[in-house]
């Protein structure tokens, strides 16, 4: 009898010091989650508010019409920039939140791929200027300055991996100050889109150089490491084809009203979109730092519930507040931000004000899928979508114009809610216990 007793203050004791380490564990991930939203948000919004600055000197800089231009190419090389493999960063801090020791491994993998990526896009890029299929400078320096683009994500993704928020943050405010005091220095001259593209390529190989420098020194020295792209394209690519669907239905309206309407139509479309980008940045922070944390294999079903409660929370409120204030700020953010000459863009504002809240709702949901095993049906949503916005696009926009694009955008943003939304609550329901 008396061993009975003590088997079962044994069991008691020891069932007690499970649940209070799963507590601790649970309150450790929330500390990380809320902690590294705080360092991330302050450099996040520091350097937000200096990228809005330059935003604004670029707009005003150029006018309705350039803008159009700089906003139609723009959108062009986005689509290009994701064949390059952004997608391989996702990868890097998917993978590497998973396993730091193999981190560097995956960033050099990913660095060597974008490097035969970029050669290759380069001698593409000469042939088609031999043969005068492209003949502006212009779309010759975009092409140089997303190559260093690329590998400056790679850079904050692998940060973001070993959970440096703080260091992520400062990077992120030293970017747009090299890049807003080049467009300062040219805000006398005259406008002309090749200057800015210039000036963003210098500041993009600069911050590139900085940051993979940086990883190495963390991480330490690749040498010594056995190189084998199967396992990164391997490992990657369902990473890469996600970012290019996502690529051509966020961008393929611009570029299609850009192409069949005009420059001057995106001037008015795209400076509206350009103000729910930068609204959309607190939600793509919790996405950032809550999928290190989502991917933590000790979370059991509930903990993993609790954190993404957290996440969705703080989405939705912050969603609703974002709505409001475009519901009644919109035509005096326009005009403040670019000027009585992008006023029609706050009527487009205002009808979006739902978007902010199916953002945080979708990218809460990939967080989830990602975490998962969720990545393929993702992905295959995300080809559905790409299909329907392009089939969509090249239906409405040449006829509807800012219209056309408007529709296409909010629908493209409902339909990769509501299928993000429930294949999240299906592979929650399957989570271990």
């Amino acid at each position: 009898m008396s061993s009975t007793r003590t088997l079962l203050r044994r069991w008691l004791a020891s069932h007690r010091g499970s649940v209070r380490d799963r507590g601790i564990k649970l309150q450790s991930a929330m500390t990380l989650l809320f902690s590294g939203m705080a360092a991330s948000l302050v450099g996040s919004l520091a350097a937000s508010a200096l990228g809005a600055l330059v935003q604004i000197l670029v707009v005003r800089q150029l006018g309705t019409l350039l803008y159009g231009e700089y906003a139609t190419l723009t959108a062009t090389l986005a689509i290009i920039a994701s064949l390059l493999g952004i997608g391989l960063d996702t990868w890097t801090l998917h993978d590497g939140s998973r396993d730091p020791q193999h981190l560097i491994r995956n960033v050099w993998h990913v660095l060597l791929l974008k490097a035969i990526g970029a050669a290759i896009l380069l001698v593409l890029l000469t042939v088609a200027w031999s043969a005068h299929i492209v003949q502006t400078p212009v779309f010759v320096v975009g092409i140089i300055g997303i190559i260093c683009d690329s590998f400056t994500m790679t850079g904050y993704s692998a940060l973001r991996a070993l959970k440096r928020y703080n260091h992520v943050a400062v990077v992120q405010v030293i970017s747009p100050i090299l890049l807003l005091a080049a467009l300062w220095g040219l805000q006398y001259a005259p406008a002309n889109v090749l200057l800015i593209f210039i000036a963003q390529a210098i500041s993009s190989l600069i911050i590139a150089a900085i940051l993979i420098s940086h990883v190495f020194r963390l991480c330490g020295s690749p040498a010594g490491l056995r190189i084998d792209l199967r396992y990164a394209v391997g490992g990657a690519w369902l990473f890469v084809a996600s970012d290019l669907f996502s690529s051509i239905y966020t961008q393929s309206s611009v570029s299609i009203l850009g192409n069949t309407v005009g420059a001057d139509a995106v001037g008015i479309f795209r400076p509206a979109l350009n103000v729910l980008i930068f609204l959309f940045l607190p939600l793509s922070l919790i996405f950032l730092v809550g999928l290190p944390l989502l991917n933590d294999p000790s979370l059991t079903r509930s903990r993993i519930r609790a954190l993404v409660a957290a996440m969705a929370g703080m989405a939705g409120v912050y969603g609703v507040a974002a709505g409001i204030g475009l519901i009644f700020f919109a035509d005096l953010l326009i005009r403040l931000l670019y000027g009585d000459v992008f006023a029609a863009a706050a009527d487009l504002l205002q009808q979006m004000w739902f978007i902010p809240l199916l953002k945080g709702a979708s990218l809460v949901s990939a967080a989830v899928m990602l975490a998962h095993g969720g990545l393929r049906i993702r992905t295959t949503l995300q080809l559905l979508i790409a299909i329907g916005s392009l089939i969509g696009g090249w239906l409405l926009i040449p006829t509807g114009g800012v219209g056309g694009a408007l529709s296409v955008y909010t629908g493209v943003e409902i339909c990769v809610c509501i299928s993000y939304v429930i294949t999240a609550l299906f592979l929650l329901q399957r989570a271990p216990r």
